[in-house]
């Protein structure tokens, strides 16, 4: 009982960061879920109320989406995604956990320190990167917006266009990633209970977060998840 409610609770969470900051559902939830259920397990649920979230917001935003942007960058990011799914069910559990918590730690110091520091250029060569960096981290860690998120608020400068484009792309490639894990064996009947309870969690985390987005800055938000990140990141990494 105490895992269901877990994903209940960390969808929810996860659900209000993404709808406040426009990414970081990924990010939360597999800095938690991982404690109450297997690897892969957690991986693809939260792989599946990700996309169901991004849908969601997707469809809100849909007016604004901006698809000649995400072109290449989804085209690299399919192939590379697929690989790194086929060598995740040849990887053992414990050494995934690991990198996972080295992942958040850089990614939680980057954010932190770095982001104001290093701008990208939005051009072809810089999309690709981002989309086959993307599926990297997507494909192992469940985690792959931070790339797109550089290289869109680079290449944008409307925030609606930025947070319909990011919400498009986390919606098309949550669809792909459900397919290719699905083949690959990993979506089993006994997850759908979870998946059940988290997309209740989800619905009350949109709601929250829609409202903390119109009303509140999201700065301090932001900067809990960041700390948070850095504190599990460490955990993990030393293989507890």
């Amino acid at each position: 009982m105490g895992s269901y409610l877990c994903v209940l609770a960390v969808a929810f969470l996860g659900a209000v960061v993404q709808t406040t900051t426009g990414f970081g559902f990924g990010i939360v939830v597999m800095a938690i879920l991982p404690f109450f259920l297997p690897y892969t397990p957690a991986l693809v649920v939260s792989s599946t109320l990700s996309f169901v979230q991004a849908t969601v917001v997707c469809l809100r935003y849909r007016k604004h989406i901006s698809f000649k942007l995400m072109l290449l960058p989804l085209c690299v990011y399919f192939v590379v995604f697929a690989v790194c799914t086929r060598l995740l069910t040849m990887t053992p559990a414990d050494s995934m956990r690991q990198a996972l918590g080295v992942i958040l730690v850089v990614l939680s110091l980057y954010f932190l320190f770095f982001q104001k520091r290093i701008k990208l250029r939005a051009n072809r060569v810089v999309g690709m990167a981002a989309g086959g960096v993307s599926g990297v981290l997507s494909g192992f860690f469940g985690m792959g917006g931070p790339p797109m998120v550089l290289y869109l608020m680079a290449a944008t400068e409307d925030t609606l266009v930025y947070m319909a484009t990011i919400q498009f792309q986390f919606a098309s490639t949550g669809a792909y990633n459900l397919v290719v894990r699905a083949l690959n064996g990993m979506i089993t009947p006994d997850l759908f209970g979870y998946i059940g309870l988290g997309l209740v969690g989800l619905a009350g985390g949109i709601a929250l977060g829609t409202v903390i987005f119109r009303h509140l800055s999201a700065r301090n938000l932001k900067l809990c998840v960041y700390i948070f990140m850095i504190v599990v990141g460490i955990w993990f990494a030393l293989g507890n």
